[in-house]
């Protein structure tokens, strides 16, 4: 609402909006959803002493209705992320050039005194002691 709206104008905004409400499916709405439900969970931790963050997800899928115990199947993703990244991409100052944007985030996003290549390359090697890492595990 803007400054200096009246309570009046502002109990008139607010009685159009309405929370959502949950509501759970009858047996009979279940016959009518489309199959294959998906349970995401995800672990996310600081890698070693890096300013990564590896994150380890398992998703669970089952296929058809009715839902069983165990899932048809399970699949299990890895990924890194820089741990400042998501600052350094909505960090933007008012009145900056999208050039100027553009190559002030690669500073942000790969920060540090050496050469660019020199940065990449951390988080390269980073990347390979993951993979290597799960390579070497024994399943």
């Amino acid at each position: 609402m803007e400054p200096g709206t009246s309570s009046k104008d502002a109990d008139e905004v607010t009685r159009h909006f309405k929370l959502p409400r949950w509501q759970t499916p009858t047996r009979r709405d279940l016959a009518h959803l489309s199959s294959n439900f998906q349970v995401k969970t995800c672990a996310r931790l600081q890698y070693r002493d890096t300013p990564y963050e590896i994150e380890t997800a398992v998703t669970q899928h089952w296929a058809r209705l009715p839902l069983s115990a165990e899932p048809d199947r399970l699949s299990w993703s890895v990924s890194v992320y820089g741990i400042h990244w998501e600052e350094a991409l909505s960090d933007r100052k008012g009145g900056e050039s999208s050039r100027g944007f553009e190559e002030g985030l690669l500073l942000r996003l790969w920060p540090g005194e050496d050469s660019l290549e020199k940065r990449l390359g951390r988080f390269l090697e980073c990347i390979f002691s993951v993979q290597t890492a799960i390579a070497e595990l024994q399943v």
